[in-house]
Parts: C-alpha cells; sequence; structure tokens
C-alpha cells in the first residue's frame, strides 16, 4: 500500500516526491485512495503549532540570555549590583523545564 503524508500546503509526499494540488498526480493520487491502494497520512496541525510555539519561544529567550550577558557586563564594569540580572538569567535558563512552556505569559521578567 502507498503511504502519501500531507504537507502543511496541502500538497502530498511520498518518497522523495512532492506532489502539489495542481499537479496531474494528485489526482492519481486520490484515486489511489479511493480505490483503496494507498492511504492519505493527514498533516497534524496542532503539533506543527506546538513545535513552531516552541522553536519561538526558545528563540526569544536565546535573545533575552544574550541581551542579559550584556547587561550584566556594563552593571560589573561599572560597580553596580547584578543580581536581579543573574535571577533573570537563572529564570530565562529554568524556563523551558517549567509546565508552562512556552505560553507567553510565563515568560520570565526582570
Amino acid at each position: 500500500m502507498i503511504e502519501y503524508q500531507e504537507t502543511k500546503d496541502g500538497s502530498l509526499t511520498t518518497d522523495n516526491m512532492t506532489i502539489p494540488p495542481t499537479h496531474g498526480l494528485y489526482r492519481i493520487a486520490q484515486e489511489e485512495v479511493a480505490a483503496y491502494e494507498a492511504v492519505i497520512i493527514p498533516f497534524d496541525h496542532v503539533a506543527a503549532d506546538a513545535a513552531s510555539a516552541i522553536l519561538e519561544a526558545r528563540a526569544w529567550r536565546d535573545g533575552e540570555l544574550a541581551k542579559a550577558d550584556i547587561e550584566i557586563y556594563k552593571l560589573e564594569d561599572a560597580g553596580i549590583d547584578t543580581a536581579s540580572y543573574r535571577a533573570y538569567r537563572i529564570a530565562l535558563r529554568d524556563w523551558p523545564a517549567s509546565e508552562s512552556f512556552p505560553d507567553a505569559p510565563s515568560q520570565p521578567t526582570i
């Protein structure tokens, strides 16, 4: 049995080929499914959205970690206490392990 994997844009993939909905092979694939010769595995939008949210949250966190590092260096150079930025860095570092990750309202703040 042939397995087609649906992509986010509605195309079908099999082996090393992508078939867009406008291509003639797409209709043939649907006919194969109707004849029980193939199956289409639907695209999991929920899982894709969750994975995207995780990637976005990690990218934000990585940027914030870099900014906090710079602020700590600036404060140390000026002889100012860095405790608040160090606590922020710890919160940023630990955030992905929390149950509320990657929800934006749970993002650490300084």
